[in-house]
């Protein structure tokens, strides 16, 4: 997403952001509101992108659900971009993920080992064990074709990576760019 957003000069919206944005603003979707639900959070972001005028931008974790793509509708949006990465790719990037719990640094024992003199310590963690990044993965391969039946034709799905850098991770970016026509 940075490069994207850096290379087309474009505004990177996150949710984790949205509200607290909109709140500086002093954006009237946001008066009283002191945590994203569904609504807030389309409500939000239509009155964000609108703020923006012309300026483009990439909005980034949403939708999360049915409900937010619904609601998301009234929002001027050219595409939903989709990166696909398959759920054997996923599982195999998490297996392969380790920490290390003094500098909180994250390794994968293939692509990036970490350093012999620290490679010991490192351990994987809970939340990397197939059990669970299968339950975390199941609510979103459930939700996206009905996420995606909610935008139609605006939906842009490009193969995706879990390798960082390098040539997978340009090949993406290129993909992304070519589709988009940027």
């Amino acid at each position: 997403m940075s490069s994207l957003v850096k290379d087309h000069a474009l505004t990177h919206i996150r949710e984790t952001w949205l509200l607290k944005t909109a709140q500086t603003k002093s954006l009237k979707s946001a008066e009283g509101v002191e945590a994203l639900d569904d609504a807030s959070s389309a409500a939000i972001l239509k009155e964000v992108v609108a703020d923006m005028g012309s300026a483009g931008c990439v909005i980034d974790g949403l939708p999360k659900n049915e409900a937010q793509a619904g609601l998301m509708a009234d929002v001027d949006v050219d595409k939903l971009v989709v990166i696909d990465v398959s759920q054997e790719d996923l599982l195999a990037y998490h297996a392969n993920r380790v920490f290390d719990p003094e500098t909180m640094q994250a390794y994968d024992k293939v692509n990036n080992p970490p350093p012999e003199d620290i490679a010991a310590r490192c351990t994987q963690q809970a939340m990397d064990a197939e059990d669970k990044v299968k339950e975390r993965l199941a609510p979103y391969y459930e939700l996206l074709p009905k996420i995606t039946a909610a935008f139609g034709d605006k939906v842009l799905t490009v193969k995706g990576t879990t390798t960082s850098g390098g040539e997978a991770e340009a090949a993406v970016y290129s993909d992304l760019c070519a589709q988009l026509q940027l």
